[in-house]
């Protein structure tokens, strides 16, 4: 059988760590056969005291902060398995998750793997009884090959971190980039598919993502976060379609332009506004955004009245 190292990265996150470690341990898939590797990625909070009752059952790893790339590239470095699989602190695993992965990846050989997720929100506490990407209809996309998916993933992101690869593509791709501060994933996703390695999916949903978490980095867009999108663009420049690159820019200035109001940089404000006036792609992006917020108003309230 297949031996699988899962590597769970964890800054301050003890309060939701605990259920994230359980949830590999309690894989259907035989304990002997999986190496979880848990790296503290400088923490200060009570890690160290959630870690104590399973030390003796993981690697565990600690190392000065160094941001999530960092603690996954920790992980990688001393992973042994013959496949690598992710998960972060915040999220959890269902119990069959790892043999059905393990399974299509017999199946599909040179491939990476990843199942549907639930999304947990922590703002209303509700948990979606329908799959992410069954929801949204991206299932056909997991059929392309692995040129036509680099192409749909520069367009639109439809993959989650939650993947699962042989270990020994890291010799061929490459880390996880510590020079992003987001989207680590998706910049190390699209450098495999660049490389000819296609992502296949588990249509069942098999992992629980919590979105809105407080401190997590998605719910805060930031002026860095855009720069690293703009940075993973770049490095992928040669297929990126026009509109999607000044899009792209109009997102980084946006946020500028919000960081210099705020500042009370007022000329700086002027500069950057001048720019966005002239970015059409951007003004077209912001349209389609405004008729979306309005239709889904439009839908709340239809669905208010009803009830």
């Amino acid at each position: 059988m297949p031996r699988v190292s899962v590597i769970i990265p964890t800054y301050n996150c003890a309060r939701y760590l605990g259920q994230a470690i359980e949830s590999v341990l309690n894989q259907t898939y035989a304990a002997k056969y999986v190496e979880l590797i848990v790296v503290n990625d400088g923490s200060t909070d009570d890690t160290d005291e959630v870690i104590r009752p399973y030390r003796s059952r993981m690697t565990y790893i600690t190392q000065p902060n160094r941001g999530i790339s960092g603690g996954r590239n920790g992980g990688v470095k001393v992973a042994t398995g013959d496949y690598v699989a992710f998960l972060d602190a915040d999220d959890y695993w269902l119990p069959e998750r790892l043999a059905l992965m393990l399974k299509r990846a017999v199946a599909s050989p040179d491939c990476m793997v990843m199942t549907d997720v639930f999304v947990l929100n922590e703002r209303s506490g509700e948990l979606e009884t329908q799959g992410n990407c069954e929801a949204k209809g991206l299932t056909p996309l997991f059929d392309l090959n692995a040129r036509d998916q680099y192409v749909a993933a520069l367009k639109a992101n439809f993959l989650n971190y939650m993947i699962m690869v042989p270990r020994d593509v890291f010799a061929r791709v490459g880390l996880f980039d510590k020079s992003l501060t987001f989207g680590d994933d998706w910049d190390f996703e699209l450098r495999c598919l660049e490389a000819g390695m296609p992502v296949r999916l588990v249509p069942e949903p098999l992992a629980v993502y919590r979105l809105y978490r407080p401190g997590a980095t998605t719910t805060r867009p930031d002026v860095s976060m855009a720069a690293s999108r703009l940075r993973i663009l770049e490095k992928h420049r040669t297929s990126v379609s026009a509109a999607r690159w000044k899009t792209a820019l109009g997102l980084r200035d946006s946020l500028l332009f919000q960081q210099a109001l705020q500042g009370r940089k007022f000329f700086f404000a002027t500069q950057i506004a001048v720019k966005l006036a002239t970015n059409r792609a951007y003004g077209r992006h912001l349209l389609r955004q405004r008729a979306l917020a309005r239709r889904l108003r439009v839908s709340a309230a239809a669905d208010a009245a009803y009830r």
